[in-house]
């Protein structure tokens, strides 16, 4: 009688964002999320995504991403959205 061995092998995978405590990064509600988010700013945003400025803009421009305008010049990205959409590209 033959007797058959089987491995099974199952990786887990989890993933952790870190993001920085500077001025530009704030926590706050995202209407389109209906949830508390991380806000942050394109810089920020880009580099945590590897992706050049250009890329993400074209990626807000499509409506991919949801922003906020703040008080100053520059807007703000929600990481909720920016996870979302990175989990189905």
């Amino acid at each position: 009688m033959r007797i058959i061995r089987r491995t099974q092998i199952l990786w887990e995978t989890r993933q952790i964002v870190v993001t920085s405590g500077t001025p530009r990064n704030a926590l706050g509600w995202c209407t389109a999320c209906a949830a508390t988010t991380i806000w942050l700013d394109p810089t920020h945003a880009a580099a945590w995504r590897n992706v050049p400025l250009s890329q993400l803009q074209l990626w807000l421009a499509t409506g991919h991403l949801h922003t906020i305008p703040p008080a100053n010049p520059t807007f703000l990205i929600c990481l909720n959205s920016l996870l979302k959409f990175v989990e189905e590209s």
